[in-house]
């Protein structure tokens, strides 16, 4: 990510590249959040980090008894995340942005043909620059995680105080 100022497509082409290259399902650690955090505005930020502080207070109260507070994919519809995909339509209105992220989850033992599914980056328009400020998750199957990345982190950020 560059300090030159940005455009939607090119935000949301970063933030592709960042989930293939440095991406892992669960709650992001402190390194990952290190390279996701330049994508992403201020407030996302701190909801990511109220997030982290309580996956790590629940981690330092039960140790390995219980399983994370986070597992599966965080960033898209489909717990096992995705394996490829592309930045698809974009829609821009002054300040705010909507990017279609196309997202498919190949083959495997358990799963015969691909799973192909839309979510939607809502990017915000700061200083120059595109940032995430919310992800639309928009899974039609069941058990989809669905709804906004924003309220799943402000949930979270409740789990251990």
């Amino acid at each position: 990510v560059s300090d030159r100022p940005s455009d939607p497509r090119t935000s949301a082409e970063d933030f592709r590249a960042y989930y293939f290259r440095d991406h892992a399902p669960g709650m992001p650690s402190r390194a990952e959040m290190e390279k996701l955090a330049p994508l992403l505005t201020p407030e996302v930020r701190a909801q990511f980090e109220a997030a982290i502080q309580a996956h790590e207070c629940h981690l330092a109260k039960v140790g390995n008894s219980e399983p994370p507070l986070v597992q599966g994919d965080l960033l898209t519809s489909l717990f096992e995340g995705a394996s490829s995909g592309g930045v698809g339509k974009i829609t821009t209105e002054t300040s705010r942005a909507i990017a279609e992220m196309h997202w498919i989850y190949g083959t495997s033992e358990l799963n015969a043909k691909p799973v192909n599914w839309t979510d939607a980056l809502l990017l915000a328009r700061e200083d120059g620059h595109w940032r995430v400020a919310d992800i639309e998750l928009r899974g039609q199957w069941d058990f989809a995680q669905k709804g906004l990345l924003s309220e799943r982190l402000t949930a979270l950020a409740e789990t251990c105080r």
